[in-house]
């Protein structure tokens, strides 16, 4: 099975722009990167495999389940997304961050990894 399967998958914003009939297969423990210019769907692509935004055409399926009928929290277990620019309204340090990441799986050894991550 594989993590990460697009099929097909349309969208576009009303200016015309967006992705156009896009798949591919990610299997476990593959890295892969995503890299074009300026407006080539990038950013459009992390929102559909995030679920920010919805297929127009097409499938997207983690670990073999389609995202849309994947509700929130299933996905929050399955897909972490950290955007470029990362703006914090109140003034969080780093370790509350990720404290509230962490809540309610807060067990022994994601406790630990987390004092050896931040201090």
């Amino acid at each position: 099975m594989t993590a990460v399967d697009v099929r097909g998958v349309t969208f576009r914003y009303r200016s015309g722009k967006g992705l156009g009939g896009v798949s591919f297969s990610v299997s476990p423990g593959e890295r892969v990167g995503v890299v074009g210019p300026n407006t080539a769907g990038k950013s459009t692509l992390l929102r559909l495999l995030s679920k920010v935004l919805a297929p127009q055409q097409g499938t997207v399926l983690i670990h073999g389940r389609d995202l849309s009928g994947v509700g929130r929290l299933a996905l929050a277990r399955e897909v972490a997304v950290v955007p470029q620019d990362f703006q914090v309204a109140f003034p969080f340090s780093v370790n509350e961050v990720v404290l509230m990441g962490r809540y309610p799986h807060a067990t022994g050894g994601a406790w630990g990894a987390r004092d050896r991550a931040v201090g």
